[in-house]
């Protein structure tokens, strides 16, 4: 119901999974909405992906993110900060995200993860064309598992190569061949005999 946002779902490996979101919360939203957004926070299954992380732009310029807290113990800003710390969220912007001239910088635009030791690098750049918030680079450590192949293949590395060259030299390739048609029995032929040598005198590995 919260307006707006936007989640996908990454795959990682067969049993990770990563879920991304957007925020967007105008400062001008409703009541309704503020709710709707710390109710969307308690919906996300936590435990069923080896990583949440929820970017945008919050609009809560009153929230001291040193020591997150705000002056006034009643608003928005302080359930936002307990629903936060209930759902174990961590937010990695420290530095303001948004200035104009004359006016006070502020941190509006969060990373929130549920994993901090798996966000880092986070790079605070101009902002686009004529807007007035940063852009914000962060890099995030996936542990990805790697198969191994299981095709068989040979080991040319390790093939006796003149052991095929001395058969292949002692064949008399004008009368194995006479009787065939045409270029492309020959080749075919020749293919065979190749690989059937390959078989038998080159080692296979995984």
């Amino acid at each position: 119901a919260f307006a707006e946002n936007v989640f996908i779902r990454i795959n990682v490996n067969k049993n990770d999974h990563i879920l991304v979101g957007c925020i967007y919360r105008s400062p001008s939203s409703t009541a309704l909405n503020n709710t709707s957004l710390l109710e969307l926070l308690d919906r996300i299954e936590y435990n069923k992906y080896c990583n949440v992380i929820i970017v945008g732009d919050f609009n809560l310029p009153d929230i001291n993110w040193k020591f997150p807290s705000t002056v006034n113990t009643q608003g928005y800003s302080c359930e936002f900060i307990k629903k936060l710390e209930k759902n174990y969220l961590h937010q990695m912007v420290q530095e303001p995200t948004r200035g104009r001239m004359g006016q006070r910088s502020n941190i509006l635009d969060l990373i929130l993860t549920n994993e901090d030791n798996s966000i880092d690098d986070v790079v605070y750049e101009a902002p686009l064309g004529k807007g007035d918030h940063s852009v914000i680079n962060f890099r995030v450590k996936i542990v990805l598992e790697v198969e191994v192949p299981k095709t068989t293949k040979f080991l040319y590395d390790k093939v006796n190569f003149e052991n095929i060259r001395s058969f292949l030299e002692e064949k008399d390739w004008e009368a194995e061949m006479c009787t065939m048609n045409n270029v492309e029995e020959k080749w075919q032929y020749f293919v065979q005999m190749y690989v059937a040598l390959l078989n038998n005198l080159c080692p296979k590995g995984k």
